[in-house]
């Protein structure tokens, strides 16, 4: 299985625990496994748009897939994904498993 990391930006600490809780408790749902790191080279980062920390993150991404985590849609194409707030199991699973296809049709070329 590969391996595959997040880096998350202005997320709250109840929201990054979250995310580590579902992520933890989904991984026989999950194509690959992830793990979050601070530092690196990641496959996906994670920005939270209602701090000051994740709009300035937000705005100085370049590469890599984004997701947004945000109560409403946003409509800036250059978001890849968004994670609804509430944070859900379901969704996150279905992000992190596009993500990693993504990768891995990227990695064949």
């Amino acid at each position: 299985m590969d391996s595959m990391r997040i880096k998350t930006y202005g997320l709250t600490d109840s929201d990054l625990i979250s995310l580590k809780s579902i992520l933890a408790l989904s991984t026989g749902a999950l194509n690959s496994e992830w793990a979050i790191i601070e530092s690196g080279q990641v496959e996906l980062h994670i920005y939270s748009l209602s701090t000051t920390e994740g709009k300035i993150a937000w705005q100085s991404h370049n590469k890599g897939y984004s997701a947004i985590l945000s109560t409403q849609p946003a409509h800036d194409q250059s978001i890849d994904f968004i994670l609804k707030r509430p944070l859900r199991a379901r969704n996150f699973i279905e992000v992190l498993n596009e993500v990693a296809e993504k990768v891995r049709l990227k990695d064949q070329r």
